[in-house]
């Protein structure tokens, strides 16, 4: 089995379409080895799905090859994009996740290293000083973003 390719799906709305140098709104797929896009970098350099403007039928627009595709689902819509990017980007085995979802796990991870750090196998620092500290450390905000985060590293450690 072909491993996994892990996609940050991120929302960008300071990108521009080649179409008319226009500031365009989506989403952007990246690979764990791209950055994020910077402002003003062209939308298409990325596997994306764009957001529609008000007033149009649909919420989400794909430009795959010849095909226009329009949706309210984004989910449908991902399934399109990434069917046809099989054998470029991935083998067929792939996951999308939101990037606050990369960031919670990886400051989950740092808080981890943080709590195992000590020599002696004590726990260096209490979890939820070891979870806020790492939350921090990847600019998640203090207040009710870091509780949602505290919340969640809770579930998944104790899952373990």
């Amino acid at each position: 089995m072909s491993e996994k390719v892990l996609f940050k799906k991120v929302f960008v709305d300071n990108l521009i379409s080649w179409d008319d140098d226009k500031k365009v709104e989506g989403y952007v797929y990246l690979t764990s080895d791209q950055e994020i896009p910077k402002a003003d970098e062209y939308i298409e350099n990325h596997l994306y799905i764009l957001k529609n403007a008000e007033g149009c039928d649909k919420q989400y627009h794909l430009f795959l090859d010849r095909s226009d595709i329009e949706s309210d689902d984004l989910a449908e819509l991902e399934k399109h994009l990434f069917d046809w990017a099989e054998g470029e980007y991935h083998n067929g085995n792939y996951e999308i996740v939101d990037v606050d979802q990369v960031k919670y796990t990886d400051a989950l991870n740092e808080a981890v290293e943080m709590m195992n750090a000590s020599d002696d196998g004590e726990l260096f620092l209490e979890i939820t000083s070891a979870l806020k500290q790492a939350a921090s450390n990847h600019g998640i905000a203090y207040g009710a973003e870091m509780q949602s985060f505290v919340d969640w590293a809770n579930e998944q450690l104790s899952k373990d």
